[in-house]
């Protein structure tokens, strides 16, 4: 009897060999999952969640990215450790393994059952990116033995436009309609690097075929995508409803005249409005031998009158005859007041992103307010109190943009 029970047991135990030698799947998951490079580097949402069972690694690959591992960060190693494929100081490791051990005590220490995982990367152009994990023991049965970071999978839509704020996404030929405005306006010059670089990028994207994005296409050029924003907002702004021929805005009146009060500028309802950033600042900041108006605030230049006739005023004594002059122009100001009216306008922009300032508030009239008033010369004290802004509301907004 004993005889027949240890045979029955060998062939279930051989039978169970079999099967697991048949089929190892049922054994033990060992599928890795994919994750795409928008989302573990934050773009689309909260990151991504990596489980580690005990016993087993789980694995990070980015070689389906073509990205290196520069620099791995675990926030909390005192149950979990890692270990990449290649010395991460030698730029060629492309996968971080990732085991549990037994709890550790480190002094001054905390834990954290989630803990993070930072993985810097770089792109074969040098471009570097942060890929972010959750980080947990695994629960129950293992159920993957890795996490593939694939290309972001994009819309042909998303391709081909940019988005450029609240109102519609910016084609390429919105961007190609605002470069024009610049160069009409005499916001840059076409002598300026950055339209070369402009119209390069337009000419690549326009017969790309390797599904890059706008965004992607402008990094390989070394282009500020800031720059490609502003120039979509102004490309979209200009389809709409121009001024009459001859009309002074209320800005352009209120350089013609210092004592004038600002009002905004009307523009239709549907198109929201956005400040412009000069295009080589946006770039890279430059010191000049002079002052010139590409340093000035981006306002409207008013209309080009005769030498002899003046604009109105309601002192004439101060005022000074407004002739026609070049989009050139030498600007008499200090380098500290057009510091002062650059890091106004880029702190509105910042004070708007932090939701403490919305547009076209009070507030925010009274900064732009400001903005003209520094550009005509003012002080700070002088051109906060002229518009009606708090000096410490003010000083804030240059503190912002600085």
């Amino acid at each position: 009897m004993s005889r027949n029970l240890r045979k029955i047991c060998s062939l279930v135990a051989a039978l169970s060999i079999a099967s697991a030698i048949a089929n190892p799947a049922s054994a033990q998951q060992a599928a890795m999952i994919t994750v795409t490079a928008d989302r573990s580097q934050g773009l689309t949402g909260k990151a991504p969640s990596v489980q580690v069972w005990a016993g087993r690694a789980t694995a990070i690959d980015f070689s389906q990215i073509g990205e290196r591992i520069v620099q791995v960060f675990l926030a909390d190693p005192s149950r979990i450790v890692y270990a990449s494929d290649a010395p991460v100081e030698s730029g060629m490791a492309t996968t971080v393994f990732l085991r549990q051990i037994s709890p550790l005590n480190f002094p001054n220490l905390t834990r954290a059952y989630v803990t993070n995982l930072f993985v810097k990367t770089q792109a074969a152009n040098g471009q570097l990116h942060l890929h972010t994990f959750n980080v947990m023991p695994g629960q129950k049965q293992p159920t993957y033995s890795g996490v593939a970071i694939a290309p972001a999978r994009r819309s042909a839509g998303s391709l081909t436009t940019l988005q450029v704020g609240s109102s519609r996404p910016a084609t390429l030929e919105d961007i190609e309609r605002g470069l024009g405005v610049a160069l009409r306006q005499g916001y840059t010059s076409a002598a300026d690097p950055v339209v070369n670089k402009v119209r390069d990028f337009l000419a690549i994207a326009r017969n790309e075929t390797g599904g890059r994005s706008l965004v992607e296409i402008a990094q390989a050029q070394q282009l500020s995508p800031a720059v490609l924003t502003q120039l979509g907002q102004m490309g979209i702004e200009s389809l709409a409803t121009p001024p009459t021929r001859g009309q002074v805005t209320p800005i352009a009146r209120a350089v013609a005249n210092p004592n004038a009060n600002v009002a905004p500028v009307p523009r239709p309802s549907a198109v929201p409005v956005a400040k412009f950033t000069p295009v080589k600042q946006a770039i890279a900041p430059t010191t000049a031998q002079r002052a010139t108006v590409t340093n000035l605030p981006l306002v409207p230049i008013p209309p080009k009158v005769a030498s002899h006739s003046v604009l109105p005023s309601r002192n004439t004594a101060e005022r000074t005859p407004v002739v026609a002059s070049s989009t050139t122009r030498t600007a008499k100001f200090s380098q500290s007041a057009i510091d002062d009216m650059n890091a106004l306008r880029r702190g509105l922009q910042v004070a708007r992103s932090k939701k403490q300032l919305n547009y076209g508030t009070t507030k925010w009239k009274q900064a732009q307010t400001a903005i003209v008033l520094l550009g005509q010369g003012k002080s700070r004290e002088a051109a906060a109190r002229k518009a009606g802004l708090p000096i410490e509301i003010l000083a804030q907004l240059i503190q912002w943009g600085q």
